[in-house]
């Protein structure tokens, strides 16, 4: 075992330490001293790499899905993206413990990992403003989201009718 400062040492720069076990010794004494097994070693460097926590403590944005763009209650400009895109990425960096806030347009995509926090929104402005909110926390930031082009420089109230002939954009 190594003396608690130059453990405390090591360990802060993000390395572990598998301390000697207790069992019988190459020397034929019984005591602490001996390697770990080659089974808990490698389960200890899968969890390193593969569920590893490189980015814990990191405050990640990744926008996903599509946004909507309101013509009138029933019709709007937008596309069809999924989301599933953004919502994979969101997990994998949850999983590499990374504390996810998750800003996704109108999908029927759901998360329940732990580490990420989603905030629905519908259209452009209301992405770009919970965006803005969450983004001085942020470091790292993934913009995945297939955002709308153009919006309506009108937003009717009611229906609007087949004889409509144009609707102007911006």
């Amino acid at each position: 075992m190594l003396p608690g400062k130059i453990s405390k040492k090591i360990t802060s720069f993000g390395n572990r330490i598998l301390d000697p076990t207790y069992g019988e010794l190459a020397s034929g004494l019984i005591g602490t001293g001996r390697m770990a097994e080659p089974e808990e070693i490698v389960a200890e460097l899968e969890d390193f790499f593969v569920n590893g926590n490189a980015l814990k403590g990191k405050n990640v944005l990744v926008t996903a899905g599509p946004t909507h763009e309101a013509i009138d209650p029933v019709r709007f400009i937008g596309n069809h993206s999924s989301g599933k895109m953004g919502f994979a990425i969101a997990e994998s960096l949850a999983n590499h413990g990374a504390t996810v806030t998750l800003v996704s347009g109108p999908t029927s995509l759901h998360t329940s990992h732990p580490n990420v926090d989603v905030k629905k929104v519908m259209s452009a402005e209301e992405m770009y403003e919970t965006c803005l909110a969450v983004f001085p926390k942020t470091d790292i930031a993934v913009l995945a989201a297939a955002v709308a082009d153009y919006k309506p420089t009108i937003k009717l109230i009611k229906k609007s009718r087949k004889k409509m002939k144009r609707l102007r954009l911006s």
